[in-house]
């Protein structure tokens, strides 16, 4: 089954049974898919209350809980979760970002400690764990929990992407770079890597890459402006002006009223008039 964990408000499903028709989870995680997130907690409470055992359907539960901010109901679901099965890791690390999100570091150490000896073979409880350390400003115990998630798993994504935000952090954008195309080459669907590639490829002036990455979020939102507007400013950097033209126009498009997407537009509408003078 995939696990998501609250910060990143993943989708979770557990292997569907296969069967003609579809169970309560089944039923409750496509109408998750679809937004539908109060009607998708009705259904996983059925779920539980017809099989007080499901312990899928208690995690969902829980991590729809917290996205809507209940989280003592969250930290029920997850309990129970761990009453079930007490070896559940993913249970434990969502229960310490809560704990973060109540101010509690303390707890949340803990809890990602405890993960981290229930799933010896998993990189995430290590990177959450690095997550905090880094937010406490204790930069070098952080870096060693990453080296250990990724010698406890070379093929977390999840892990390669924080490498690469603390780097970056760090003000060391090109092994950065690095780090996030090591996280990249792993997923190349997520949104936050994406971003922060595009981000960190843009610094060191990689804007061919960048661009790739841009296009990829248009690609997988082309309601958003935003990701149009800043493949504009890329294109104008690779002194692409017609070709920045086109997307800030699809950009102003989106959001018509946005005042510094129109001061892209004149930007490029100079450098447009810059190259005719110069023929």
């Amino acid at each position: 089954m995939r696990r998501g964990f609250l910060f990143l408000l993943l989708a979770s499903s557990a292997c569907f049974g296969g069967g003609d028709r579809p169970t309560l989870f089944e039923k409750a995680f496509s109408l998750e898919q679809m937004g539908k997130t109060r009607d998708a907690i009705d259904l996983y409470q059925k779920a539980v209350a017809a099989d007080p055992q499901d312990e899928d359907s208690w995690y969902n539960l829980g991590r729809l809980y917290a996205s809507l901010g209940h989280a003592k109901m969250a930290a029920k679901a997850f309990q129970r979760c761990l009453e079930i099965n007490p070896l559940s890791a993913d249970a434990l690390c969502n229960l310490g970002i809560l704990a973060e999100k109540a101010g509690d570091p303390g707890k949340a150490r803990k809890l990602y400690e405890a993960a981290a000896q229930k799933a010896p073979h998993r990189a995430f409880p290590e990177v959450l764990s690095a997550r905090l350390e880094a937010k406490q400003g204790h930069l070098l115990k952080a870096k060693k929990l990453l080296q250990e998630a990724l010698h406890r798993n070379p093929q977390s994504s999840f892990a390669w992407h924080e490498k690469g935000r603390l780097l970056l952090g760090e003000g060391r954008p090109t092994a950065a770079f690095s780090a996030l195309e090591e996280a990249l080459k792993r997923d190349g669907e997520s949104d936050p890597i994406l971003k922060d590639f595009a981000k960190t490829a843009t610094l060191i002036g990689a804007h061919d890459k960048a661009l790739l990455a841009l296009q990829r979020l248009t690609a997988k939102h082309p309601s958003e402006a935003l990701w149009f507007a800043k493949i504009a400013t890329t294109q104008l950097a690779r002194m692409k002006p017609n070709r920045a033209f086109l997307a800030i126009t699809r950009a102003l498009a989106l959001a018509p009223k946005n005042k510094n997407y129109r001061s892209i537009r004149n930007k490029i509408l100079q450098s447009l008039s810059h190259r005719a003078d110069s023929k």
